[in-house]
């Protein structure tokens, strides 16, 4: 057994001498080189494009950093009835530091009053009630702040924060964006 193994390494040694005394020029030798260096580059490359992929897909901050970014600074909520109708909309603007509400109804003939909306003053970061917004809309709708049958459009932090106004994640995350 062992003269078998001593065996494998001289032919393993005469091969290895063989390939390494076999006239090779210089060329030759920068090509392989080049190609050895050329694949470890492209593994490389394929390697931390996939970590970026996985990244992005996962990452919070990246999320919201691009989300941002797209929206200017500027998030809404669009409130709908149960009927899917638009009544109003909450918008948010960052960079100004202001939030405002507008109606979204169809216009028309009826005046509608929506008061004690949920909002975030932005300024100061204190959670209020809007003062109420009137609008003449096409027909008569009923806002109830407690949410049961409205339906709400937007950024899902900001969403919850209409629903729950103890949940302010989505305001602490832009201003430390900000920041």
């Amino acid at each position: 057994m062992d003269n078998s193994i001593i065996e494998n390494l001289k032919n393993t040694e005469d091969n290895i001498l063989e390939l390494l005394t076999k006239n090779w020029n210089i060329y030759e030798i920068a090509l392989n080189i080049l190609f050895v260096s050329l694949l470890f580059v492209i593994g490389n490359l394929i390697y931390w494009d996939s970590i970026n992929k996985k990244i992005k897909e996962t990452s919070r901050c990246r999320r919201q950093k691009e989300l941002y970014n797209k929206t200017a600074g500027i998030f809404s909520v669009n409130i709908k009835n149960k009927n899917n109708e638009n009544m109003f909309k909450v918008e948010y603007d960052f960079n100004n530091k202001k939030q405002k509400i507008d109606c979204n109804c169809s216009e028309g003939k009826v005046g509608n009053t929506f008061d004690k909306i949920p909002i975030r003053n932005i300024q100061n970061n204190t959670n209020e009630y809007s003062k109420p917004v009137n609008c003449m809309c096409d027909k008569e709708y009923k806002y109830d702040n407690s949410n049961k049958d409205l339906i709400l459009e937007g950024e899902p932090e900001l969403i919850r924060y209409m629903n729950d106004q103890e949940k302010t994640d989505f305001f602490d995350n832009v201003n430390n964006y900000l920041l």
